[in-house]
């Protein structure tokens, strides 16, 4: 006959029966205490990251265009276009953007110019712009061919006048590098142009006519002003 016997009650009894019943309770509150410290720290570096971006959005101001004598602006600030209607001077400061993108004719710029130009035009210009600039190849022939003077241009004065844009402006002409003498010419290009729903601004247009300023016929040019 088996008769259970009781251990005999010594050090390593005693340890024994510590690592059987207790270690392991131990060993998950340990883990436990570990993960609610590693949570602590999360929610405190959260914490801190919403109150720098909170800091962040208070410093935002709404945009404040200030323009310069040639046309163009000395400071401009992002605001929310969905709220955001641009005055006369806004729509002067983009006409003169797109009037030196469309008028340079300058090698190293002439193609990334001159798609960003586009941006300004209706699709149905646009596409027909496209098209002539494929038969023609000017743009290739400019870049390949030396001897054609590259073209820079000084905006001289913008009007906006019953749904239109007058722009006076001049054509200076270099050869290898160095203007040449006497060869400045004076131009008024004359556009219609709208301005279109913020929704219908494309990603596209939005690093050079983020306000939707679309011209709707094609320009008329006049030597002289």
């Amino acid at each position: 006959m088996l008769i259970d016997q009781e251990p005999d009650t010594n050090y390593e009894n005693a340890r024994r029966q510590h690592y059987e019943y207790y270690a392991p309770a131990l060993v998950q509150a340990s883990w436990l205490r570990l993960f609610c410290a590693g949570l602590v720290v999360a929610l405190l570096l959260l914490g801190l990251g919403s109150l720098r971006t909170a800091k962040q959005l208070r410093k935002q101001k709404v945009i404040v265009l200030s323009s310069a004598r040639d046309g163009s602006f000395d400071r401009v600030q992002y605001v929310d276009m969905a709220d955001y209607q641009p005055d006369r001077k806004v729509v002067e400061h983009f006409a003169y953007v797109w009037a030196t993108k469309y008028y340079s004719r300058l090698r190293a710029t002439i193609a990334d110019d001159y798609t960003q130009s586009l941006e300004f035009f209706s699709p149905a210009l646009v596409q027909e712009l496209k098209t002539v600039a494929e038969q023609t190849r000017w743009i290739q022939q400019l870049r390949d061919d030396l001897s054609q003077p590259e073209v820079r241009i000084q905006v001289r004065k913008i009007r906006l006048e019953h749904g239109g844009i007058s722009i006076d402006f001049e054509k200076h002409f270099f050869l290898n590098g160095r203007e040449t003498p006497g060869s400045v010419e004076s131009w008024i290009s004359q556009v219609t142009y709208a301005l279109m729903h913020v929704e219908q601004v494309s990603n596209s247009m939005i690093p050079v006519n983020p306000i939707g300023l679309r011209i709707t016929a094609r320009p008329v040019e006049t030597k002289g002003f």
